[in-house]
């Protein structure tokens, strides 16, 4: 959606789908979690780990609103400032695919069975969270370079997508310490 607006409806409407099945496997899994016999903190932990998962995939819908929208219903003010858009929308692709880096690490700690294994995979999401910092830090420094060629609703567009963005890899790391966590309440 960021790189392409031919298909934004049909992107959105995707992600939508994605996000109610994170949805029904969110039930599911609380579900199951807490009908087991586990101990009330082990239970905590593992609820908070799904919250986590479902926020990085609500994040993701909303983050695809807000593009379609600010494209299909106010196409005109983004026009006006498309260059600075687009070097911005540069950026946000760059931050994704960190993001997507760390889910696989996520998800390779989560399929691990040695310790070592899991601290490295929680350690390389440090450094892509670490990474994710600064282009947001660069990029906020840019869109308030530029904030007086900004319309309002863009500036706020842009500045709330980085957020966002910066707040799935965030969750992704703040799920890697739970599995830590968890980890270690179940190996000790």
């Amino acid at each position: 959606m960021l790189s392409n607006r031919n298909s934004l409806v049909e992107k959105n409407e995707e992600i939508k789908e994605i996000e109610k099945v994170g949805d029904e496997l969110d039930i599911s899994i609380r579900q199951d979690i807490t009908k087991g016999a586990i101990s009330p903190t082990l239970m905590n932990n593992l609820l908070q780990l799904v919250e986590k998962c479902d926020d990085m995939v609500d994040t993701g819908y909303f983050i695809s609103r807000e593009i379609k929208r600010m494209f299909l219903d106010y196409a005109g003010g983004m026009e006006k400032c498309i260059n600075l858009v687009a070097k911005s929308y540069s950026t946000f692709i760059s931050m994704l695919e960190y993001n997507k880096a760390a889910l696989k690490h996520l998800n390779q700690m989560l399929t691990a069975s040695e310790d070592d294994k899991i601290r490295d995979e929680r350690i390389a999401i440090e450094k892509l969270e670490e990474k994710v910092d600064e282009l947001k830090d660069d990029t906020f420094d840019y869109i308030y370079r530029n904030a007086d060629g900004l319309p309002y609703l863009v500036f706020s567009h842009l500045t709330d997508l980085t957020h966002k963005i910066d707040d799935m890899l965030d969750d992704c790391e703040d799920a890697a310490d739970l599995i830590i966590t968890i980890t270690r309440s179940i190996t000790s």
